[in-house]
Parts: C-alpha cells; sequence; structure tokens
C-alpha cells in the first residue's frame, strides 16, 4: 500500500505558549483507511487535525518543525488552497465551515467545486448526488444559515464530499447529527474508502467508529501513544491507561475477565461478540 500520510519530526507550539500541542516522531497513515483518531480532551488531536488540513501553519502560525507529506507533497510548502485540494477538513462546527456567501444549499455544495475549477455539468452531477447521499436534496434551495444546526453540518460535510479528495479529515463531524445522520454519515465514509481515499475521524462515538475504522491512533498529551489496528490498540490496554472508555463490546469482555472469566480476545465488531458470548456458553455446559 501507498503512504497516504507521513509525518516525521514535528513539533508544534501554538503562537503565545510555552508548551508544544502536538509532539510527533514519526506517524505514517496508508492510502485506503479509515483512521480513529482518539484521545482526552487537549491530547492534540484538533491541533493534528488542523495540521494535515494546511491550516497549520498557513493559518494558525505559532512554531512549526518537521515534515509533513501528504501524498507525497510537503503541504507545508503548498498555499493553502493547494492543500485543500488534497485533504478535505470537517469541523465539529457547521457555522465556522459554512460559507455565508450563498443563498441557497445548492450553491454552497457548487461554491467548491466552482473554485476547484469543475466544469457546469460535473458540478451539477455531483451536487445531485451527494444531496441524495446525505439526504438534504428537499433542502437545496433553502437559505444555509436558516438551517438547523444538524441540517448545517450534513450541508458542511456536503460541500466537502462533494469535491471528493483524496483525504478527508473530520473533526467531530457527527457531533450535531442524530442517530440516523451519523448512520448516513459512516456509510459515505466507508463508501470514501472503497474508492481509495484515506479517512482520519476524531469521533466521540466509539461504538459506531470502531465498527468500520482499520486503525486507531491515540494521542496523549500531545504525543503518539499507539497507532494500528484497531482491535490490537484496544487489547493492549493503551486505550484504558490513556484515561478513555472502551466501545461496548470489548467493554463487555473486560468485564467478563475481571470476573475471571476467559476471553482470549477483545470483540469489536457485534459478530465477534456473538462469537465469544457462543462460545463461552457452550463452554459453561
Amino acid at each position: 500500500m501507498v503512504n497516504s500520510i507521513q509525518i516525521s519530526g514535528v513539533q508544534y507550539t501554538y503562537p503565545g505558549s510555552d508548551h508544544p500541542a502536538l509532539v510527533l516522531d514519526e506517524m505514517t497513515i496508508q492510502e485506503g483507511q479509515i483512521c480513529w483518531l482518539s484521545g482526552l480532551n487537549g491530547a492534540g488531536k484538533t491541533t493534528l487535525c488542523r495540521l494535515l488540513a494546511g491550516l497549520i501553519p498557513h493559518f494558525f502560525r505559532g512554531q512549526l518543525s518537521g515534515g509533513i507529506q501528504v501524498h507525497g507533497q510537503d503541504t507545508t510548502q503548498l498555499a493553502l488552497a493547494d492543500v485543500s485540494g488534497l485533504v478535505g477538513f470537517i469541523m465539529d462546527d457547521p457555522f465556522d465551515q459554512l460559507t455565508r456567501a450563498t443563498y441557497t444549499v445548492r450553491g454552497e455544495i457548487a461554491f467548491g467545486l466552482q473554485n476547484i475549477g469543475l466544469p457546469p455539468d460535473e458540478i451539477h452531477e455531483r451536487i445531485e448526488e451527494t444531496m441524495g447521499q446525505l439526504g438534504i436534496a428537499a433542502l437545496a434551495e433553502r437559505l444555509p444559515t436558516s438551517l438547523s444546526g444538524g441540517e448545517q453540518q450534513r450541508v458542511a460535510i456536503a460541500s466537502i464530499f462533494a469535491r471528493r479528495p483524496n483525504v478527508l479529515v473530520m473533526d467531530e463531524a457527527t457531533s450535531q447529527l442524530d442517530p440516523q445522520g451519523c448512520e448516513d454519515i459512516f456509510d459515505l465514509v466507508t463508501r470514501f474508502k472503497e474508492m481509495g481515499k484515506t479517512i482520519l475521524m476524531v469521533e466521540s462515538k466509539p461504538d459506531n467508529i470502531s465498527q468500520v475504522a482499520d486503525r486507531l491512533l491515540v494521542l496523549q498529551d500531545g504525543h503518539l501513544i499507539a497507532n494500528g489496528p484497531v482491535k490490537d490498540v484496544l487489547g493492549s490496554g493503551v486505550y484504558e491507561q490513556a484515561g478513555l472508555s472502551l466501545p461496548s463490546y470489548p467493554s463487555l469482555a473486560r468485564g467478563l475477565q475481571a470476573k475471571a472469566v476467559a476471553v482470549e480476545k477483545l470483540p469489536v465488531t457485534l459478530e465477534e461478540a456473538r462469537v465469544m458470548v457462543e462460545r463461552l456458553r457452550h463452554a459453561s455446559h
């Protein structure tokens, strides 16, 4: 597999701070993977997202050292507009993401596509396809700023998805969505992966993200303390040691282990949990 993201020797300190917010000796993410980025508040998750999206150092100045390669290009040497062509960034607050320069949802989605010079026919096709996928076709002629928080989040996500960037960075992007909205987003993320795209997600819903993610990255005090397959990281104990609560299925297994029940591996998916319970049931007879 080709490396989609390669970070080496990175240290970043925000303006006015005496301590670095992020210190990454080495971090590699391969193309076509869904990566779950986790950590407590202040661990450096949003800082890493900003770094990959080019907001650091182009918007947040501070002190940055080290190398950041996205699809072989050094993003610190590119203009922010060029970085946004490689990396789509979806924030937790849609109000910060909407341009507020358009009068319809259709126009909001078209805005970014027009800026990258797509022909009108392709712009129309992408808008219709993305609105259908996100269930917002009925909002097409609505004023974006008049929508509810959840609807605005769908529009913000659609405007990024429609551009089809190589890397998608999502910082708590489902925070304002209802359960159905979250399910729609995870379905779309899975489709993005099938297209060979790379997705990095900061997600507060571990039960959802653990079902689709390939890798789990754990940050603590600005340092990357784990980067591996989800099942391996959750089973290693590092996740819990970082002060994080396990998703439901591995948490169930941990509870059984605490009661001296022999559980070989922590289940991550529903099917793995079913197999674990079935084996324990047979073993008890």
